[in-house]
């Protein structure tokens, strides 16, 4: 069989494109080119698992195999994992597209639709605005019924919104004078808690979303209250938050920022870049938020939301020319701080009018997502959004296209889930490696004349890589640092946008001084012996490897 994805007995080897497999008994003559490997007496499922392991797919140059060593470090003893979520929660059924209700005749607040949800790989579930507790009982009953239905079907962790925090979380001048000293604030918060926060698959609270730098006080005083009250109970709730991300986007979103100079004022601030002049002052004052809020809150992690793969009003293919930066400036804070970087990514088409349209998730699409977030350190990811939102509005808001996301109107997997749910498993098996290692710098070699490559930060030289360079196009490189284990790992990515370009790259790595790497791809481990510290990796775009040298 023959081709990028040889079907067998309604298998498919992925990954093996020009190669021949053969299986059976033969009684012909045939040429081979390559062999992958001989299996006897055994059957297509385990030549397919066999095949697919040792494949690293990273199509480095001459075609040798890996080559076996001894030292490699083993990431074997841990047992981390990666946790998932989705924004947007199910449907009761109800939508409404420009002001006129459609009923699709079912809920989707069901086992059936719970057990779809962790079944694409999701380890939270996140139900946002359609479980919303408040001063009601009834909202907490609600609640952990909820709780227990997904307990079924294998979730163990939910975050709830309680709007009376959620409030306090997003007001911009000063908390109400019964809650203004820490004592009140504390027992306050404590009242909202305590009827929920010891439930069994309780996992956290989540805060207002994308606060504007007015609310920093407000916003740090809330999840601060929170904290206390957790050291106080011995609670352990974890404070689901949301930043602003960089924007220097033309006509996209109202962002708030604080001024850096008397040019701009912070409040109801709408950054027009009309020329690239102001990128600088917007890198400036964005970079402030991002410190003045976690000096204010001294968080265990920071979050924030970014959608990167647009269609521009012209319907040309773009990827947000502030995406990579943003990544490098939230990455380096984090790991500045000791702290954990999670992040909110695409996961669906949305138009809306006078606004920038995003576009539909392609496989090429998600994968390049996932990699670049790997490659920043990304300790957790969540996704906008999982089914298609109830409310749409294509004349004067934003128009959420059905079977863009993960599921569609009527709670069928689309193509996405399936994708998604290759990249979440692959993720795992990665997560007791990757997990060890935090970010340590980033820059881009060969060209920087797309459109999100132009600003890019170069950081100093690397500590273990000593040369990288690249054929054509465009190459990611970060540096990731295990320091239980003084490990580095480099992340090569091909960052062409997926969906607008089909060259490949080839990315010759040299570690002087070093005999071998282990490379992951996929989240499987391989070995590689170097010559003259030179390995070589051909990619197209949105693919990467993960390359720890060794000795």
């Amino acid at each position: 069989f023959t081709g990028g994805n040889a079907a067998v007995n309604n298998m498919t080897l992925d990954g093996l494109s020009g190669s021949i497999v053969l299986y059976g008994k033969f009684g012909t003559t045939c040429t081979i080119d390559k062999i992958h490997g001989v299996f006897e007496n055994t059957d297509i499922a385990t030549v397919v698992e066999a095949l697919n392991e040792s494949s690293d797919g990273s199509g480095e140059d001459g075609g040798e195999e890996p080559a076996p060593s001894t030292g490699a470090p083993d990431y074997s003893k841990y047992t981390d994992q990666f946790d998932f979520y989705a924004y947007s929660s199910y449907s009761d059924g109800t939508y409404e597209i420009d002001g006129e209700k459609y009923y699709i005749g079912k809920n989707l607040a069901n086992l059936k639709q719970y057990s779809l949800y962790g079944g694409v790989g999701m380890t939270i579930y996140f139900p946002q605005n359609d479980m919303v507790i408040n001063e009601d009982a009834g909202t907490v009953v609600r609640a952990k019924k909820l709780i227990d239905d997904l307990a079924k079907v294998g979730i163990k962790k939910t975050i709830l919104l309680d709007s009376r925090i959620l409030y306090l979380s997003m007001l911009e001048n000063g908390l109400p004078s019964e809650y203004n000293t820490d004592d009140k604030l504390d027992a306050y918060i404590y009242n909202c808690l305590k009827d929920y926060a010891t439930y069994p698959g309780v996992y956290g609270v989540m805060l207002g979303d994308e606060p504007k730098y007015a609310c920093l006080d407000e916003y740090a005083a809330v999840y601060n209250s929170i904290k206390r009250v957790n050291a106080a109970n011995g609670w352990n709730l974890f404070i689901q938050y949301n930043l602003n991300p960089l924007n220097v986007s033309e006509e996209v979103y109202t962002n708030y920022y604080p001024a850096s100079s008397g040019t701009y004022a912070w409040n109801n601030y709408r950054y027009i870049i009309g020329t690239r002049d102001r990128f600088t002052d917007t890198v400036t004052r964005y970079t402030q938020y991002i410190n003045d809020f976690l000096n204010a809150m001294n968080p265990d992690s920071i979050m924030y939301d970014d959608y990167p793969l647009m269609e521009n009003k012209s319907g040309d293919l773009e990827i947000k020319d502030s995406y990579i930066p943003c990544l490098q400036i939230v990455a380096k804070a984090a790991a500045d701080r000791g702290i954990k970087f999670y992040h909110v990514t695409q996961a669906y088409e949305n138009n809306a009018s006078g606004m920038v349209h995003r576009r539909a998730v392609t496989e090429k699409g998600a994968k390049w997502l996932n990699n670049i977030l790997l490659g920043f350190g990304t300790k957790q990811i969540a996704y906008y959004t999982y089914y298609t939102r109830a409310e749409s509005d294509s004349t004067g808001g934003e128009s959420y296209v059905d079977g863009q996301s993960f599921v569609d109107y009527n709670g069928n997997p689309t193509s996405l889930y399936g994708w998604m749910q290759k990249i979440l498993t692959n993720n795992q098996k990665f997560a007791p490696t990757v997990l060890q290692f935090d970010y340590k710098g980033s820059r881009v070699y060969g060209s920087t004349s797309a459109n999100h490559l132009g600003e890019i930060t170069v950081s100093n030289s690397f500590t273990k890589l000593s040369n990288f360079a690249v054929n054509t196009g465009s190459a990611l490189v970060t540096e990731l640092y295990d320091d239980e284990n003084d490990n580095y790992m480099y992340m090569a990515m091909n960052v062409l946008d997926p969906d607008a370009s089909s060259t490949a790259v080839t990315a010759t790595m040299t570690f002087s001084g070093y005999q071998n790497v282990l490379v992951y791809v996929d989240g499987v481990a391989t070995t590689h012996a170097l010559s003259n510290g030179v390995y070589s990796a051909t990619l197209n775009p949105g693919e990467a490897v993960y390359v720890i040298p060794y000795n």
